[in-house]
C-alpha cells in the first residue's frame, strides 16, 4: 500500500473516532511537534470561528513563541491565564519561560510565584524559584522557599542536597549544615559528603558535631587512615579552643594510628609534629 493510499484511508478513520475538534486539535498539536508553525496557525486560523475553548488559546500562544513573535506569544499566554485553574497553570508555564527568556525579572518571578502557589506539589518548581531569588540576590525569599522545602518530609535525598547547596550559595550554613546533617545516616559510606560536611561543622566551630560524624563512619570503617586523620584535626582544633589535653590526647593517638596504617600519609606526620612544638602530648 502506498502512503498516499494509507493516508486516504487513515483520514476518515481518524475522523470517525474524533469529533471534528478533537480531530483538528491533533492536526494543530502534529504541525506544532513538528515545529511546523505557520501550518498551524494557518490551520488554527481556518477553524477560528468554530472552537472558542482556552486550549486553542494556549495552541496560538505555542505556534507564536516557536515563530519568535513574543508579544503575540504573550498576549495569548495572558489571555489563557485568567481561566479555569488547568489553563492557567499551562499558560503561566509559557509565560515563565517567555520572561525568562526576555530578561523581564519581575514579571518571571511573579508569574512563577503564582504557578507554585496554584501547583504547590511541583518541588522542582519551588527549587527553580529558589534559584531566581538567589540569582537576582534576593535571598530572604530564597531563604523562605528553601525552609519550606526543607520541611517537606518526602523530599527526596538528591533534592535535599540540592536545597541545602542553594542554602549554602545564598550564605545561609547554618540551614546548610543542618539539612545535609539530616541527610548523614543515608551517606555513611560516602566519605566526600561525610567528610565535606565535617570540615563544615568545624569551621563553623560546632566540634562536637563533627566528632559524631567522624565517629559514625568509623564504627563501619574503623582502620581507614584519612578518617582517622581528619577526625584527629577537628580534635586538636576542639581541644586548643577548650584547653581540653583530653582532646588532644585523643587527636595525638588519631594521627599516630592514621601512621600505623598508612606510614606514607605525611599530613598525619606533619600534625603529630605542630602538635609536639605546641608542647601538647
Amino acid at each position: 500500500m502506498t502512503l498516499e493510499k494509507f493516508s486516504q484511508i487513515i483520514l476518515p478513520l481518524t475522523r470517525r473516532i474524533y469529533s471534528d475538534e478533537q480531530y483538528h486539535y491533533h492536526e494543530v498539536e502534529r504541525h506544532l511537534f513538528r515545529a511546523e508553525y505557520d501550518k498551524a496557525l494557518k490551520l488554527m486560523a481556518h477553524i477560528d470561528s468554530k472552537y472558542s475553548s482556552m486550549k486553542w488559546t494556549i495552541l496560538r500562544g505555542k505556534a507564536y513563541w516557536g515563530l519568535k513573535e513574543t508579544q503575540k506569544a504573550k498576549s495569548n499566554f495572558t489571555q489563557a491565564e485568567m481561566s479555569a485553574h488547568i489553563f492557567s497553570v499551562i499558560a503561566l508555564k509559557h509565560l515563565v519561560e517567555i520572561y525568562d527568556a526576555c530578561g523581564e525579572e519581575e514579571k518571571t518571578i511573579s508569574s512563577l510565584s503564582k504557578l507554585t502557589q496554584m501547583s504547590p506539589n511541583n518541588k522542582d518548581r519551588r527549587v527553580k524559584l529558589a534559584e531566581i531569588f538567589i540569582e537576582h540576590d534576593r535571598l530572604e525569599e530564597a531563604r523562605e522557599v528553601l525552609a519550606s522545602l526543607a520541611d517537606d518530609k518526602q523530599i527526596p535525598q538528591e533534592m535535599k542536597l540540592r536545597i541545602a547547596n542553594l542554602f549554602e550559595k545564598a550564605g545561609f550554613q547554618a540551614e546548610a549544615t543542618n539539612l545535609k546533617m539530616q541527610m548523614l545516616d543515608g551517606n555513611l559510606d560516602d566519605f566526600v559528603f561525610c567528610n565535606d560536611l565535617a570540615i563544615r561543622l568545624r569551621r563553623q566551630d560546632r566540634y562536637d558535631l563533627a566528632e559524631e560524624i567522624y565517629l559514625k563512619i568509623l564504627k563501619n570503617h574503623p582502620e581507614t587512615p584519612i578518617i582517622l586523620f581528619n577526625r584527629g584535626v577537628n580534635l586538636s582544633f576542639w581541644g586548643k579552643k577548650e584547653g581540653d589535653r583530653r582532646l588532644l590526647r585523643e587527636a595525638t593517638d588519631c594521627f599516630r594510628k592514621a601512621l600505623e596504617l598508612d606510614p606514607n600519609l605525611k599530613s598525619a606526620s606533619d600534625a603529630l609534629m605542630r602538635l609536639k612544638a605546641d608542647r601538647l602530648p
